[in-house]
């Protein structure tokens, strides 16, 4: 009985799985509009962007990432990035998914 447990507990620790950031839906992108959404639409979308990224000329862009994976499944995920003009209006943005 003590080596099925054992046997057991290693069973389910392989078969663990990793997420990093929240989900990101189509259905979500889908209300972004340029030249209209701002920086607080998006945060209150996507919750708290994983990285803001600000080039010299002051220009900001917002980072959101999605992945998971598992011990016997290869990863997947998503990625949105989303330039903001001096405003703080969407210029533009780019998703991108790894399946």
């Amino acid at each position: 009985m003590k080596k099925l447990l054992i046997l057991g507990f290693l069973i389910f620790g392989l078969s663990g799985c990793a997420t990093v950031g929240n989900q990101i839906t189509d259905q979500q992108v889908s209300q972004i509009q340029k030249g209209v959404t701002t920086e607080q639409n998006l945060i209150n979308y996507f919750g708290k962007p994983y990285a803001v990224i600000v080039d010299a000329e002051g220009n900001k862009s917002l980072v959101w990432t999605y992945a998971q994976a598992t011990a016997f499944t290869v990863g997947q995920g998503r990625s949105l990035s989303v330039k903001l003009d001096k405003s703080g209006i969407v210029e533009n943005y780019i998703l991108s998914s790894v399946n």
